[in-house]
């Protein structure tokens, strides 16, 4: 590795730049990170109001995947530049391969964003 080049996430060794559905996908940077947070934050609202807990998670597989459903749009659209409104068109079968791959490239990033939320209400619960 020559000195200007930074090491690589485990996202980048395991995920790199991928073409799904004719779109380049790569994980997130900082700044796109922060444009799809709202859309997490969103999400990680719902799951915590659904009551999923750093204790319950694996009893709720299935909220997590619907949220990741209804906050898809604008994930994609954040990650991709594509208008929300365009990806709203999509079918299913386009939309859903392509946020699994987000999703997959950028899982410790999503992990790391909704771990301190859930652990804070188990802090205020308790």
């Amino acid at each position: 590795m020559g000195q200007d080049e930074k090491p690589k996430s485990d996202e980048e060794i395991l995920f790199p730049e991928v073409e799904i559905q004719g779109i380049k996908l790569k994980p997130w940077s900082f700044g796109q990170l922060s444009r799809v947070s709202p859309a997490l934050r969103k999400g990680a609202k719902a799951l915590i109001d659904g009551g999923m807990t750093m204790d319950n998670l694996k009893d709720h597989v299935s909220d997590v995947a619907f949220v990741l459903l209804e906050q898809g749009p604008e994930i994609i659209s954040h990650t991709t530049g594509i208008a929300l409104a365009e990806i709203q068109e999509w079918d299913p079968v386009k939309a859903i391969p392509v946020l699994i791959v987000i999703v997959s490239q950028n899982l410790e990033k999503i992990k790391n964003f909704f771990g301190p939320s859930l652990a804070l209400l188990n802090q205020i619960k308790k």
